[in-house]
């Protein structure tokens, strides 16, 4: 039972099954798209990607063993976009470091004993991996149907288009 368990978290935090792979949800959308807001007071596809990597990191490091910074306002955990100068390679970069992340986090998903707190938290490696795996999968969501609005989905691998 505990393997199926582990199982269900690594895929769980790959997004697959029930939810589209959060990759796939990235794929083929160029630094000009990503920072295109389809109406006022929806994030844009850059802004979800930049929330969604900035918890995933302080889920990491706790995993990992450290205690993040504090978060004091929720306004905080939604990382402003940078300026248009450079932007191809600034888009590359937190859709890389999503990517690092969702490995990093899957080692623990693997590995660690799930039932275990995590050092110096008092959580669980199950209740935290859990807690990455809806995050990312909701704001993935979120994603898609800022691309859908956008006119920018299926992507070319077809998405969830079965």
């Amino acid at each position: 039972m505990a393997d199926a368990i582990r199982e269900a978290m690594v895929v769980a935090l790959s997004g697959k099954n029930a939810h589209v792979v959060h990759m796939v949800a990235l794929e083929a959308v160029s630094a000009t798209q990503a920072r295109k807001r389809p109406k006022r007071g929806v994030a844009t596809i850059w802004e979800q990607l930049a929330h969604m990597v900035f918890w995933q990191d302080i889920m990491v490091m706790r995993m990992q063993g450290e205690v993040p910074p504090p978060v004091p306002h929720d306004a905080d955990g939604w990382p402003k976009m940078p300026p248009v100068k450079g932007q191809e390679q600034a888009w590359a970069a937190p859709v890389e470091k999503f990517a690092a992340g969702l490995k990093e986090a899957e080692k623990y998903a693997k590995k660690a004993n799930l039932t275990a707190k995590m050092p110096k938290v008092k959580r669980t490696y199950a209740d935290q991996i859990l807690s990455l795996a809806t995050h990312n999968s909701y704001h993935t969501g979120q994603i898609i149907t800022v691309r859908r609005m956008l006119g920018l989905w299926p992507p070319p691998s077809g998405g969830d288009t079965w």
